[in-house]
């Protein structure tokens, strides 16, 4: 069991003592519920609720410490109160601490922007592993520690988690920690503590604004990892998206360019081949040129894979690897996943929940197709609505016909939600139909022999969140029940 006294965990670290004892701290909590004898509890103030409130449960359960930002009376003799100027800080900073300040002796990698990150992430471990590193991986899917996998609850978890799983990954022999870094996460201060070696920036288009409110907002989130990556770390920035430029002033590491359009890239993609089950190319790099076959499609997968090699290549790994971590990189659940059926139709799943992603999708499958691109997808409840009518547009733009539905309503109205996306559709080739799974078995009995049928939104997702809560719904799964019984149907119709 970790154990750290009260003054030696608090250090040089600004706050104010009150009380005397000097208590043997043996964990960390900032929810009450998880305090157990001799944890140290953050009373921290959330969205819903404040910390503050809890305190006595915290207590009664044996919180031998408190944590709190504002000025709260104190009467409790034999507990010391620690105030301190900002509390999310501080449960970084003390988390490291108590865990001996993993990531310090790790090489940890920060993922941000829009779209692209989990998929940077698998490629960039795939090249680590080529290099003979055992990594760790913290993001939206699963969290991994080697090939060990555990369930992902957000894309950035608490900064306590973070550190938490530092330790682990160290236990474990990890040599690497790869993160995905949200804006939600970075602007609430989930990564404080953490000592990263290197960023990546893959993109910024609209998403979150019902959080941030504005794109400049939003952005100024995504630079916080930029801002505090050290002299001694890598950038990698996106050369081909026009935030590089605001990106570039925040971080004072040395800096290297990804792109496909934009000449001056120091790492790019020539001669692209894509089909509808590979993606061929040269990369590029200030001293190798290499060809790579890639066993995922599209060209917004040649940029991720772009920005893991630049990431790989300037940490000093061979391009031999680079090219053997790239080609033996593990399908991504939920991107662009296909599903293999005998009737010829390519049906592909995807995560795609934003205007940009979803451009990035159909524009390639568009270039791609032989027969119809049919596109089922909807939009999140509580949650950006701005989106909802530029998603319609893409759609209209790109499919040959649509089918709005439900995608996680939460507690909004989901007819009004589909009245939003309806709204921003510039053709009549669509119907509307609540029921995801009923719109998914209606686009797969539409699609003939050679068409495309895309399913986005909720990728890898095993559920379906309403104004009750969440029930269990997985994209693929439907898909696949509905190709087995067209199947078993088929078959009894030739036996009769």
């Amino acid at each position: 069991m970790r154990k750290r006294r009260l003054k030696e965990l608090l250090g040089a670290m600004e706050y104010k003592l009150i009380g005397e004892s000097n208590p043997l701290i043996t964990g960390l909590a900032f929810d009450s519920r998880q305090v157990k004898p001799g944890y140290l509890y953050f009373a921290m103030k959330g969205t819903q609720v404040n910390g503050v409130q809890f305190i006595p449960e915290a207590i009664q359960k044996g919180a031998c410490a408190i944590v709190v930002e504002e000025d709260l009376p104190w009467k409790e003799k034999e507990i010391p109160l620690i105030r301190v100027p900002l509390i999310r800080k501080a449960l970084g900073l003390l988390s490291s601490r108590f865990y001996r300040n993993p990531t310090h002796h790790l090489s940890v990698i920060g993922i941000t922007g829009t779209n692209g990150k989990t998929t940077t992430s698998y490629f960039l471990r795939s090249i680590f592993q080529s290099h003979g590193w055992k990594t760790a991986l913290l993001g939206t899917i699963e969290n991994l520690l080697g090939e060990k996998s555990l369930p992902s609850t957000h894309t950035t978890p608490s900064s306590l988690d973070i550190h938490q799983f530092a330790c682990q990954a160290l236990e474990e022999k990890c040599q690497a920690l790869i993160m995905e870094a949200s804006s939600h996460g970075l602007s609430q201060g989930r990564v404080e503590g953490v000592d990263f070696d290197g960023a990546i920036f893959t993109n910024l288009t609209g998403d979150h604004l019902d959080y941030h409110k504005t794109m400049e907002d939003y952005g100024k989130a995504k630079s916080i990892l930029f801002e505090i990556l050290p002299p001694h770390g890598k950038a990698i920035l996106n050369l081909d998206d026009p935030s590089y430029h605001y990106l570039i002033q925040k971080s004072l590491s040395s800096k290297a360019f990804y792109g496909i359009q934009n000449p001056k890239a120091m790492y790019k993609a020539t001669h692209i081949q894509i089909s509808l089950q590979e993606s061929r190319f040269i990369l590029e790099g200030p001293t190798f040129r290499i060809p790579v076959h890639l066993p995922f499609i599209g060209i917004h997968n040649i940029y991720n894979s772009l920005a893991a090699a630049a990431m790989a290549h300037q940490m000093g790994i061979h391009p031999a690897c680079i090219q053997r971590g790239l080609e033996t990189a593990l399908a991504v659940p939920g991107r662009l996943e296909p599903i293999s059926n005998n009737q010829g139709i390519h049906v592909f799943v995807d995560y795609a929940h934003t205007d940009d992603a979803l451009q990035n999708v159909l524009s390639k499958l568009a270039q791609l197709k032989k027969g119809r691109i049919i596109t089922v997808f909807g939009c999140g409840g509580n949650r950006d609505k701005t989106k909802r009518p530029r998603m319609a547009q893409v759609a209209s733009k790109w499919s040959d016909w649509t089918i709005l539905t439900s995608d996680n309503p939460r507690r909004e109205d989901p007819l009004q939600i589909l009245k939003d996306i309806e709204e921003g559709m510039t053709t009549s080739s669509y119907e509307v139909i609540e029921d995801r799974k009923t719109a998914i078995f209606h686009a797969l009995r539409k699609a003939k022999k050679g068409d495309i049928v895309l399913i986005a939104g909720k990728g890898h997702e095993n559920y379906q969140e309403g104004s009750k809560g969440r029930i269990w719904f997985d994209d693929r799964v439907v898909a696949k029940e509905f190709f087995k019984k067209f199947s078993i149907n088929h078959q009894k119709k030739k036996a009769s």
